[in-house]
């Protein structure tokens, strides 16, 4: 995708990403909020949850999601690329358990996750 999200609905406007930066591994190891909140993970478009339009979008999506198909629970990759706050959003639009994937060797982290997310895993298959 690049920075041309002109093909990406409903977010097609570059306003809806954050300002291109990629994370590194340093800012995994460091465990750097702002970069692993703002920045690109293996080069994919990061959505800028700050904005308004954005979030009601993302939390208006879950909810008919939800509804339409009847889930019951939700696993979300790479949670700890989104700002916690974010997830207490979204979990309760959903209005199901949500699990999500925060890998960090560091249990404090782990353990800021539950609250905004019913329950966190850590899945690597390589070390971190």
């Amino acid at each position: 995708v690049g920075t041309d999200y002109s093909s990406i609905v409903p977010f097609n406007n570059s306003d809806d990403y954050h300002t291109y930066c990629e994370i590194n591994e340093e800012a995994i190891k460091l465990h750097l909020p702002w970069v692993l909140e703002n920045c690109r993970r293996s080069s994919l478009p990061d959505l800028n949850q700050e904005k308004p339009e954005v979030e009601q979008k993302m939390l208006s999506w879950i909810s008919t999601l939800v509804e339409n198909y009847k889930i019951d629970g939700l696993r979300i990759d790479s949670a700890i690329n989104v700002p916690k706050y974010f997830w207490k959003r979204f979990t309760k639009a959903a209005g199901v358990f949500t699990m999500g994937e925060v890998k960090s060797p560091r249990a404090d982290i782990t353990k800021g996750y539950v609250g905004p997310l019913d329950s966190t895993i850590k899945l690597s298959l390589i070390p971190i």
